[in-house]
């Protein structure tokens, strides 16, 4: 594939040959300059005769001039009736013809057997075999000598015994120059008509070199030594979000790539190429993960005392974003098959003696006839820890346990308006925390409504919790259309999550808060998928974090994967 970034920018220097050396080309070429000759000769045979003065003789002069303003009026009607190649070549071959009589014509009218005149016929044939091809190149140079020899014979002064030799010569060179001519004339025709399906080739290679640039879903982008976008094509357009890509600084569009290229720049002599991922943020402000392959299009070195290297990068652009979250999703999943696997045989195995220490404790506090307040508060520490694991392998069991399919109808609006609005009664949250909505979805969902809820206040929960120590803490909801899907963002303005937490967030019993058992968001992405939708997290340190759930709308099977535990 032309990786070139100038494929197919302006006529090539092969394309100017071809157009010069081409029949149309030559043939208007030849009849021009005929007519320029003409009018020369016209008006040098004017001037000789103004310069002779008292020896001007009209009637000498007079079929001259007669003959010339004849034929350059045949000329120029053949000249105008050239329409067509094939038309083009008739006119040629009869103008050669028509040259090939005035010629030992006008030699006849002045008496004269001058070498100019015979150079002229040689031209003429020479020109004649080398446009037409040497068959009527020599036929032109037998029509050509047998007038010549004609107008020989009916001079008187013609005397074949002094004049032979040179009659001889005079014949055979004009067959000589003709033949080389049209030997000439045939190699010419044939190199043009190589380079010619050379062209062809090379264009219908380019023009397949960017149909393919143009259609393939990968960003490319050609960037020359000072780091300007001399290229770009349809698939870097769509990612960018921009169709006005070329001609503007690499920073401008994206500045950590331009970084990247001056980095490889340094050391591209060594590396034939190179991959990186970068992190990009539209005008939205959405992230975006963008795999980069950069390697060297073309280098070379500027001749003269400013000698200077000129590179120019092609950068290979694919947003990797939904790799990623499956990849993430996966990891997900099979390692929550093995906790699931491991919490299912855990729980059983601790359930049963919980529930008889809390029964041996009890009988045992209901027997003691005598307890202090320090027995008293002893037994009820006990029974509450018990509790409290009683609740955790229940929540264990709950996350591990098969879902039963319900397909409720679910409103997302409705169903974001409601978990916001028990946020907002709930007192052991933060009251001070601003909620704001942007809710412009309007498809609707199939999937268990209760379960789908619980996910969401999870989410909701979390992102009041991560607010604490903000200054002016707020929760933004947003939900929208995209395509045949359904998103739903919940985003907060709190400490945010670092990489090495953002790489865990839904793992079982992953947690930073102090009293955590890290089972909430690992429930709530269980949940998200079995509703068959996808879910992300964005997020830096002291940014906040975004969660956004992807709903698949399209099919009713899609939506109501509703399964839930």
């Amino acid at each position: 594939m032309v990786l070139s970034a100038d494929a197919s920018r302006g006529p090539s220097s092969s394309q100017d040959v071809t157009t010069i050396l081409s029949f149309n080309f030559i043939a208007m070429a030849i009849m021009w300059l005929r007519l320029i000759l003409y009018v020369a000769a016209f008006f040098g045979v004017i001037l000789i005769q103004l310069h002779q003065g008292d020896f001007l003789n009209v009637q000498i002069w007079q079929p001259f001039y007669i003959l010339m303003i004849v034929t350059f009026a045949a000329h120029v009607g053949l000249v105008e009736s050239a329409r067509s190649e094939e038309r083009m070549r008739t006119v040629l071959g009869t103008m050669f013809l028509l040259d090939g009589a005035m010629i030992p014509l006008i030699m006849w009218m002045l008496g004269s057997h001058h070498s100019l005149f015979l150079f002229l016929i040689l031209t003429n044939c020479a020109l004649a075999a080398l446009s037409l091809g040497l068959p009527f190149g020599l036929k032109c140079a037998l029509w050509s000598v047998s007038c010549l020899n004609l107008h020989l014979g009916l001079n008187s002064w013609f005397n074949p015994e002094n004049m032979q030799a040179s009659w001889f010569v005079d014949n055979l060179s004009v067959f000589v120059v003709t033949g080389v001519s049209g030997v000439l004339g045939d190699q010419i025709q044939f190199v043009t008509k190589d380079i010619a399906q050379k062209r062809e080739e090379i264009e219908a290679l380019t023009d397949i070199n960017d149909l393919i640039v143009e259609n393939i879903s990968s960003g490319l982008l050609f960037v020359d030594s000072e780091f300007k976008i001399v290229r770009a094509n349809r698939g870097a357009a769509r990612l960018f979000g921009d169709l006005g890509l070329e001609g503007r600084a690499l920073e401008e569009v994206f500045a950590d790539l331009k970084q990247f290229v001056a980095i490889y720049a340094l050391k591209a002599h060594d590396e034939p190429y190179e991959r990186v991922e970068l992190n990009y943020y539209n005008y939205k402000k959405e992230q975006s993960i963008f795999e980069v392959i950069i390697s060297v299009v073309r280098q070379n070195f500027a001749s003269g005392p400013t000698a200077k290297l000129h590179r120019q990068f092609v950068l290979l652009i694919q947003n990797v974003t939904e790799i990623k979250n499956l990849q993430f999703a996966l990891s997900q999943k099979e390692k929550l098959a093995a906790v699931g696997q491991l919490a299912a045989g855990i729980a059983h195995e601790i359930r049963n003696p919980l529930a008889s220490i809390s029964g041996s404790i009890q009988l045992l506090q209901a027997n003691l006839t005598t307890q202090t307040s320090d027995d008293t508060k002893l037994f009820k520490i006990v029974i509450k820890e018990i509790d409290r694991l009683n609740n955790l392998i229940s929540e264990f069991l709950d996350f591990v346990r098969p879902g039963v399919r319900i397909e409720d109808p679910i409103q997302i609006n409705d169903m974001a308006k409601e978990v916001l609005a028990m946020a907002r009664v709930n007192t052991k949250l933060n009251q001070k925390v601003e909620q704001r909505t942007e809710l412009r979805a309007t498809k609707g969902l199939y999937g268990h409504y209760d379960k789908l809820k619980q996910a969401l206040l999870n989410i909701i929960i979390n992102a009041y919790q991560a607010t604490g120590d903000t200054l002016r803490p707020e929760v933004f909801v947003r939900t929208y259309d995209q395509d045949d899907a359904v998103v739903l963002e919940i985003q907060d303005n709190g400490v945010g999550i670092s990489r090495d937490n953002l790489r865990r967030v839904f793992e079982p019993f992953h947690t930073t808060k102090a009293g955590g058992t890290g089972l909430g968001l690992a429930i709530t992405h269980k949940i998200i998928e079995s509703h068959g939708a996808q879910i992300r997290v964005e997020s830096e340190m002291g940014k906040g974090a975004k969660f956004i759930i992807v709903f698949n709308s399209s099919s009713r099977e899609h939506q109501s994967r509703g399964a839930s535990k």
